[in-house]
Formats: C-alpha cells, structure tokens, sequence
C-alpha cells in the first residue's frame, strides 16, 4: 500500500493515535470547502482542516485517495493521483488548483517616447539646435521651402527627428514647440489663436511661401489651420500632411489630471500601480525619468507640469474648433487600428472642410504608434515622394 508524508504506525487501540484536529473549512474559500468535504466523506470523518496533512492524520492513501480523486472530478474539480501525494492538504490542494497570476510587468516605453529621448541627446550635440526652443531647427540646411513640423498634444516636436532621414537633403526641416510649455506663455486660448502665433514664427524663418506643414494628432489640426490662415493671407501651401487628426465628433478624451499623468508614466515604461493609491505628481514621472537614466528627465519638474497643463488645454480646444474651409489639397495618413469614437471611416470627417483633394495613406498601426520606426518610415517615404512631386511641378511652372 503505498504511503507518504511521515509514517503512521497501525495500533489496535486507536486511542494511542492522536486526535486530529476538527477546525472547519473556511467558509468564504469555495473551493477549500467543498474539497473539505469530499476528503472528509473519502476518510470517514465529521470534518477534516484545510492545514491538515490528510495522511498522517486521516490515514489517506492509494485508494481512498483513487476515491478522493473521482469524487472531486464528479464535483468538477479537476484532481489527479499525483496532485493528491505532492499536495497533502486540502489548502495545499486548492493553491495548487488556482493558475498562479501571471507578474506584473511594466509596459514597455512607447516608441515616440524613446525617440523624444534620443532626439534630446542628438539636439545637444548639435551646434544649430536649441532642444527647448518654440522653433527647433531640426535641419538648417538646404535651398528648398523647409517642412515645418507642428507638435502634437504634449507640445513638443522633438519626435519628428527621424523623419528628416526620409526628407531630402534640400528641405530644411523644422519643430514648431509650444511655447507653452519650452517657456512662460500663457497657455492657448483656441487654435486659431495658437496658429496665428506659429504663422508668426514660421514667417520669421520663411517669409514667402511655399509652406510645407506636417503634424501628428493636436499638431494636424494646428497644421491645418496654419494652412487655411496661410492661404487668406495669399500665400502658398504645398504640402500639407496630416497624421490621424480630425475635427471634433462625438469622441472625446475623458483624461483628467490624473489620467494624463498615468498615460505619460505608461508611454516611459512604468505601471501607475508602483505609486500605490496616492496621486500622481509631474514630479513621480521626473523622478521615474531619472532613476531609469532616461535623457527626457532634462525637461525637468517645470516643463512637465506645463506640459500636463497644456494636455489637459488641447482637450477643450479640441471640442471648441470648428475648421474653416481650405482650398488646397491635404494628404491624410490614418491609423488603421485606431477607430475615432465610433468612427471608423475617418477619411470622409475631412470632405465637408475640404475643396481639394485628400489622398488618404492607411497606416498599419495605432494612434499613439504613427512615430513608431515602421510607421514613420512608410510616411516618410510618402511625404518625401510628394515633396518631389511638388518641386518638380514648379520646376516645370517656371520654365
């Protein structure tokens, strides 16, 4: 007969065994007590204890435990022989039953976020960039209209770094930052007052068009607007690519405070659950920041609560534009995997602002993704193709 655990001597006279112990199962563990039960009908007592070591105490063995087996699969337990020897309790038994829950791990940083990272070590090794500037001078060089990036919802355009690999040497390439946020203005009272003050400064680097504008999420709407205040003022817009933005629908970014910072402490690679139940400060994302060695900790305590500010800005602005009419074309690069609410044929938002054409780009990614390596480059190629495409025809207009 087979045995384990400690032996148990086998006496005529019970009473030299020692009496188990009779504490119930507990109540609030289902499952703890239901095996309670089977294993006490299995060995012939009133109860048996979840702790309890079934065979020293109960004298289980290889058929009762045959027995204990098919009563707790009839019960839709699902228990083995070698479950029942490994495990010799009922407490042991229902761990062992439960799938251990898989570890926590913390997202991995998001790809804009390590390029954000990567593009403060670059622009500070480089003698014509000011990282924290309203204009980031991404690319100085070139006799062609430069491409001006407009920031997206944090207010920075240092993610737009790796697209100058795709542009051609000839085009200049820009990062239009708030100032917002890389100074002391005051935060936006609408976009078309936010894009008034960047046709500013894009003017002061460029005083007569062409404009190329470029901008992913918050910054399409800014690019867009620049575009149509460019154009009443008579000037020329040549390419104007817009990165899964759209005009207000019923979607809306419920984020408060809290939930932004969250967001952010997730696209650096870090889980709001290491902060407990207490609320998130511009300071915990800093201090994650410096701790992981990440170079976006040089933004600093200031520039982060700014930044969390102007988030939470974009959203009401968001609800209040209502885009005028452009007359020229735009090229739309869509997420795929992103839908807009409950939009998922987001191309037509644009058809009623729209007189020109728009040449819809579907990108196989998410919202947050579009600045990703994969993403960016079958963008790149695209802007970069029409981009030629447009020198070429006012090569041939002024001939």
């Amino acid at each position: 007969m087979w045995r384990t655990g400690r032996k148990v001597t086998r006496d005529a006279d019970a009473s030299v065994r020692p009496a188990p112990p009779r504490p119930v199962a507990d109540p609030v563990d289902p499952l703890v007590a239901r095996l309670c039960e089977i294993v006490a009908e299995v060995v012939g007592a009133d109860s048996v204890a979840p702790a309890e070591n079934f065979f020293e105490t109960r004298s289980m063995d290889s058929m009762k435990s045959l027995r204990l087996v098919a009563r707790a699969r009839k019960a839709g337990i699902e228990l083995s022989i070698a479950d029942v020897f490994t495990h010799q309790s009922v407490a042991a038994l229902a761990t062992a039953l439960r799938p251990e829950p898989e570890p926590e791990t913390a997202p991995a940083a998001r790809d804009s976020t390590r390029a954000m990272a990567e593009a403060i070590e670059e622009t500070e090794s480089l003698d014509h960039a000011d990282t924290f500037a309203p204009m980031l001078c991404i690319r100085p060089s070139g006799g062609r209209p430069p491409v001006f990036c407009l920031h997206s919802g944090v207010g920075f355009a240092l993610s737009y770094l790796p697209l100058a690999r795709y542009i051609g040497p000839d085009h200049p390439v820009y990062g239009v930052q708030s100032p917002s946020v890389v100074g002391d203005a005051p935060l936006p009272d609408s976009i078309e007052a936010n894009a008034a003050a960047y046709v500013d400064l894009i003017r002061q680097v460029r005083p007569e068009g062409p404009y190329h504008l470029l901008g992913w999420s918050f910054g399409g709407l800014l690019a867009y607007e620049i575009a149509v205040q460019l154009r009443a003022a008579g000037q020329q817009v040549g390419l104007l690519a817009n990165l899964d933005a759209y005009p207000r629908t019923g979607a809306v970014d419920e984020r408060d405070e809290q939930g932004s910072l969250a967001w952010l402490l997730e696209g650096i690679g870090h889980s709001r659950d290491e902060f407990g139940d207490r609320e998130l400060t511009p300071a915990d994302i800093v201090d994650a920041l410096r701790r992981d060695g990440s170079a976006l900790a040089r933004m600093g305590e200031r520039r982060m609560a700014r930044m969390v500010d102007l988030m939470a800005r974009h959203q009401i602005l968001n609800t209040r534009y209502r885009p005028r009419g452009y007359d020229g074309d735009m090229h739309l690069f869509l997420a795929d995997r992103s839908p807009w609410g409950e939009e998922t044929d987001k191309e037509r938002l644009w058809a009623p602002h729209t007189a020109g054409t728009v040449t819809a780009h579907h990108i196989d990614c998410a919202h947050d993704d579009m600045l990703s390596p994969g993403p960016l480059g079958e963008i790149g190629r695209a802007v970069a193709a029409q981009l030629e495409r447009l020198h070429a025809e006012s090569d041939r207009s002024r001939r």
